[in-house]
This record gives structure tokens, C-alpha cells and sequence, in this order.
């Protein structure tokens, strides 16, 4: 838990990988255009947390945060023809590394910023 940047980036990996071998197996129930958009939407997350781990700042954190919401929001849409079920759990693995990404803000970058004392003195 002391490094809640690179335990998200790791489960978004495993997702990821989840996705790619079920996308290789052709396994995915979608249109070719959903497809396109949401594999586009992958690897900006995927970027996106990897920057965010290599340099954790408030700006890759509003970025990561961003595109993992993106991806959360349209998963419904781009997986509209896909089992419910997965859907509803993809979305809930989302949902914990966006919770991980919170604490992450709470415990790394919020201490790093100056607050009023720290300025005044």
C-alpha cells in the first residue's frame, strides 16, 4: 500500500492483459469501430498510469485519473453487445484503481504540496 501509484498501474496490467488475450482470441463481442476507440482508450490509460508512476505530480495524476474515467464511462457503450456480467466486473476493476488512485492522491501527492503554515513560515 506505500506505493499505491505502481498498484495501480499493476492492476491495470492484469486487466489490460485480460482484455488482450480475450481481444487475440477474438473473443470480444463488439463492433470494429467500438473496438478501435476502446483499444485506443487501453493504451492511453495504460500511458497514462505509467507516467503517473514514474513521475507522481498532481498533473500525470488529473491525466491518469481523466483517462481512466473516460474509459469507465464509455465501457458500457463500446461493450454494449458483450456479456453484462463482465462488463459490470471490468467496471468494477476500474472503479478499484480509481479508488487506488485517491488514496495515492491522499497519501503522495497531498503531502508533497505546500500548505498555508509551511508558506507563511
Amino acid at each position: 500500500y506505500r506505493e499505491p501509484f505502481r498498484a495501480a498501474l499493476n492492476r491495470y496490467s492484469a486487466l489490460k492483459q485480460e482484455w488482450q488475450i480475450l481481444i487475440q482470441s477474438d473473443r470480444i463481442r463488439n463492433s470494429k469501430d467500438d473496438l478501435a476507440s476502446w483499444q485506443k482508450q487501453i493504451e492511453v490509460v495504460d500511458r497514462a498510469l505509467i507516467e503517473l508512476n514514474r513521475n507522481p505530480n498532481r498533473s500525470n495524476l488529473n491525466l491518469a485519473q481523466t483517462a481512466l474515467d473516460n474509459i469507465s464511462t464509455n465501457l458500457g457503450k463500446w461493450m454494449s453487445l458483450e456479456n453484462r456480467y463482465r462488463v459490470t466486473t471490468w467496471s468494477n476493476r476500474l472503479d478499484a484503481i480509481s479508488a487506488i488512485l485517491r488514496f495515492g492522491d491522499r497519501t503522495v501527492i497531498a503531502p508533497k504540496l505546500p500548505t498555508a503554515r509551511t508558506i507563511t513560515q
